[in-house]
Formats: C-alpha cells, structure tokens, sequence
C-alpha cells in the first residue's frame, strides 16, 4: 500500500503526541504513516511475530519513534496502556474475533481508540480465513455493548474485489 494512502485511512483517528500501538505491524506500512501523523512527541509500538519483518519497520523523520516488539499481540507481555491501538489486516486471521477485542480492549487507555482495516468481504478465502465485513464489525460491536465503529475512509483492493475500509471503534466511551 502507498504510505500516503495509509495515512489517509487512519488519519481521522489520530491525534499528535499520542501513544500508538500497530498490532501484526509486519514491515511497517501503518507504522510509518502513525509516526508521521503523531509528530515528534508521539509514540508508536509496532508489534508481529515475524521478527524479520519488524526489521524493516521504520518512521518518518519528524515522525513519532518507532519502537519493535516480536510478540503474539493476542499474548502480549505487560505493555503501557495506549491511546490507540490500530488492527490492519489483522483480524481476518482470528476466528474469535470477539474473544481477540475483548483482550485488547485492556490495553487502551480511556478513552482508547481502536482503528481497524479490513476488507468489506462476506465470504472467507485463503488469504482471507475469517472476514470482517464492516456490517459484520458492527454487529460485532453491538455484541460487546461498544459504542458502533464510525467508517473513517475507504480503498480500493488490488487483491481482492471487494475494496477496504477502516473503522474507529471507542470501546471505552
């Protein structure tokens, strides 16, 4: 993806001087476009199990730093609370995406932000295991008495035919 459409997905979310996280960051495409939106005083961790992939991951000069952590972000150590976490591509991996919020709503700090990525698909593929619809993160939402996602943009998908979109969930509010 091009770093300027990464930022464009998730801008509307973030804030300068916050403290990010990028869960299943791999080599960093959201992690950059967190640093450059955060500014010098933000933070962001990019965590992935492929540490190899986390080698990549850089920010932008003027950008937030970027800190690596290789971890299962389902099981993560003691990490700080953040301002936001953000889920690209990620969730479509878990068939218990339900059980996988609930987890990660502990890390957020209040208000806490919750920025997910997917592809508005119904049906599963190989490379799509467990789609996350946007209809279907709404009633997701709705099932965790959380505040309903707020669609932040949307993008064209070279691999699949359906296009992206991003959401803003506030599982704190």
């Amino acid at each position: 993806m091009d770093p300027a459409d990464a930022q464009r997905l998730i801008a509307a979310a973030v804030e300068p001087a916050e403290a990010w996280a990028d869960l299943g960051a791999g080599s960093g495409t959201f992690a950059a476009a967190l640093s450059a939106l955060l500014g010098p005083d933000g933070s962001v961790l990019a965590i992935d199990r492929d540490i190899r992939a986390l080698g990549r991951v850089r920010g932008v000069a003027g950008g937030a730093a970027v800190r690596t952590l290789g971890a299962d972000f389902t099981a993560l150590p003691l990490i700080p609370l953040q301002n936001g976490l953000l889920l690209a591509n990620a969730l479509h991996f878990f068939k218990d995406q339900r059980a996988t919020l609930e987890r990660l709503r502990g890390l957020l700090r209040p208000p806490g932000k919750l920025v997910v990525l997917e592809y508005d698909l119904e049906r599963s593929s190989l490379w799509v295991p467990y789609p996350l619809s946007f209809a279907k993160l709404q009633k997701l939402c709705a099932e965790l008495d959380w505040p309903a996602p707020r669609r932040l943009a949307d993008q064209p998908s070279r691999c699949q035919r359906s296009g992206m979109y991003s959401a803003l969930i506030t599982p704190l509010a």
